[in-house]
């Protein structure tokens, strides 16, 4: 299970990963609101901690940000802030438990663990862009009903821009959705996914365009002009 976890303290965000990589699971640990977005918007994480106290935007703010665009990902929050005012802000605007500075590790994962274990809202099964549908578990496409042929690595690509659609996808991100460690990724790799991707969408529509933002990303739009290429 993949754990993303945003904390300014170095030393708490160093014992924090120790922390969960004993307990088995997976996690990116980053240091500011703008990273974790970068982060969270690669999809694939089971569980957000967040602490409150970030050095570029409230804590509150970011978890307001993430259930405004549907993200239904658990919130562990983790801060100072312990009256109940605050304690009730938080739970409010979306965090789903609430643990205040300091804890015990033991505590965190327990709280961890029966955060995992609730219920939570099913997210769509596909995703669809005119009649473009796009798998929103395995990035598999078809179009007007025939499938199109992708390799795992367009079909994740694909996935990551559907679901962020109208909005610039950093090559960062892209690289971490689609490498697990950065030398799987050559300087060039990047680009030849993405031309492959257009060829494939191309074959059926000039509906759907993938843009490139220079020197920044990516973004899908859906309006009838001809292909980025």
């Amino acid at each position: 299970m993949r754990i993303l976890v945003v904390e300014d303290s170095s030393r708490l965000r160093s014992l924090l990963t120790e922390c969960l990589l004993k307990a088995g699971y997976v996690p990116d640990a980053v240091a500011t609101a703008a990273e974790f977005e970068q982060y969270a918007a690669a999809g694939g994480y089971t569980a957000y901690v967040i602490d409150l106290g970030l050095p570029d935007l409230d804590g509150i703010d970011l978890i307001r940000k993430l259930r405004n665009r549907s993200d239904i990902t658990p919130i562990l929050v983790v801060t100072a802030r312990a009256s109940v005012p605050d304690r009730i802000i938080g739970l409010d605007r979306g965090a789903d438990d609430y643990l205040i500075k300091p804890f015990n590790h033991d505590e965190f994962l327990a709280r961890l663990r029966a955060l995992l274990r609730r219920p939570v809202q099913l997210a769509p099964l596909e995703i669809s862009i005119g009649t473009l549908k796009v798998c929103a578990e395995s990035g598999e496409a078809s179009y007007q009903g025939e499938r199109i042929a992708l390799r795992p690595t367009e079909a994740r690509l694909l996935k990551l821009l559907v679901q962020r659609k109208g909005r610039i996808v950093p090559r960062s991100v892209i690289e971490a959705t689609l490498f697990r460690f950065a030398q799987d990724c050559c300087a060039n790799t990047i680009d030849q996914i993405v031309s492959r991707l257009r060829k494939a969408l191309c074959e059926r529509s000039h509906e759907i365009q993938i843009k490139t933002i220079k020197g920044t990303g990516y973004t899908l739009d859906a309006s009838p002009h001809t292909l980025d290429v």
